[in-house]
């Protein structure tokens, strides 16, 4: 069950790897990651491995980064956002990450067999 878990999230990865640099945004850059993955991890993190906890702190970080595309892309706060701080308004997704992950990082508890390689089972 183990191995088949693996694979198919290896598999989920892979897709939604192709999805950004094929559909999402048309081409291939070495910045079009732009640290989603550190955002994946802690997720993980947030949710201590529970499936439903995992689905509303995707929601959340992804709420955190659409409000940061959409404080930048509306023309009416243009002229009140100062110059220079759009780049604080495009790291909120991140400083939400932090501040999410710090709440809630000495309360989760993992199995034991977390890290641990993978052993295939006798049968």
């Amino acid at each position: 069950l183990r191995l088949l878990a693996c694979i198919f999230g290896a598999t989920l990865a892979g897709l939604a790897g192709a999805f950004m640099s094929l559909d999402w945004v048309g081409m291939t850059t070495k910045d079009l990651p732009a640290g989603r993955g550190f955002i994946a991890l802690a997720c993980v993190v947030f949710s201590g491995l529970e499936p439903i906890s995992a689905l509303g702190a995707a929601a959340l970080f992804g709420f955190c980064a659409g409000l940061s595309t959409w404080i930048k892309a509306t023309p009416q706060l243009i002229p009140i956002i100062p110059p220079g701080f759009d780049k604080f308004i495009m790291m909120i997704p991140y400083i939400a990450t932090l501040v999410a992950v710090t709440v809630v990082i000495g309360r989760r508890r993992f199995p034991k067999s977390v890290g641990r390689p993978y052993r295939r089972e006798e049968i």
